[in-house]
């Protein structure tokens, strides 16, 4: 009886750890504000917060910050020509569209963007893999 336990025990872990989530700690963020006229965005001064978990899965995105965020790709990932990182065509949980960006700057600081029609919420991140 135990060692049935102990296999299937073993058996759920390693199936969880399968999936393979990318972890990170935002650290920062700030706002972005998109001029309807120039396309050009305003950024907001950057503000230091809680570390709060993002994770990736292969369908979503989640941001565990005081109110749980989640995305849910409607796409496939895309690569960014101009940096090192990709994007998803994505939605909230309430259905609200958006575009989700992760990437690294030349300077190697890494970035999570979430876009959406007027405005952009930028979180920075340590320990994105």
């Amino acid at each position: 009886m135990y060692n049935r336990f102990l296999i299937t025990l073993i058996f759920i872990i390693s199936t969880l750890f399968s999936f393979g989530q990318d972890f990170a700690r935002a650290t920062y963020y700030e706002f972005g504000f998109v001029d309807t006229l120039t396309q050009e965005v305003d950024w907001s001064d950057k503000v230091k917060m809680d570390p709060a978990l993002v994770t990736l899965g292969s369908r979503n995105l989640k941001i565990h910050t005081e109110k749980f965020q989640q995305f849910f790709f409607k796409s496939s990932k895309y690569e960014l020509s101009e940096v090192k990182g990709y994007y998803y065509h994505s939605y909230t949980a309430d259905g609200k569209k958006c575009v989700i960006y992760i990437y690294t700057e030349d300077d190697g600081l890494n970035y999570l963007e979430i876009e959406y029609q007027n405005y952009i919420i930028r979180y920075h991140l340590k320990n994105l893999e």
